[in-house]
């Protein structure tokens, strides 16, 4: 059913996001459009109210991921870059000197 199709029929305009929700549940509603755009304006077993529950909760979430995003992005922003460590370098070891034996002398 098209958005025109369901708009002739029960007189309502909902936007594109509560539409695609009424498209999803007319794909699983078993009758066709005119019975589907009946119920759903009588509210039958609470079709127009779960209808509207998820769109809400589509919302709200859609709403909370983006102040997440603000807020996480407000933190970044305001965070004073720490500093730099600085590099550990470990020493070698000193090789033990090997005791300097006094230089022979050639032998005559």
């Amino acid at each position: 059913m098209m958005i025109e199709e369901f708009e002739k029929r029960t007189g309502i305009f909902p936007d594109m996001e509560t539409y695609r929700v009424i498209e999803a549940y007319y794909c699983e509603f078993d009758g066709d459009k005119d019975a589907f755009c009946k119920a759903f304006k009588a509210n039958k077993n609470g079709l127009a109210e779960q209808i509207q529950r998820e769109v809400n909760s589509c919302r709200w979430k859609a709403e909370r991921e983006v102040k997440a995003e603000e807020t996480k992005a407000e933190e970044t922003e305001t965070e004073e870059p720490k500093p730099a460590k600085p590099k550990r370098t470990r020493k070698k070891k000193a090789e033990p000197k090997a005791e300097e034996a006094p230089a022979e002398t050639p032998a005559e």
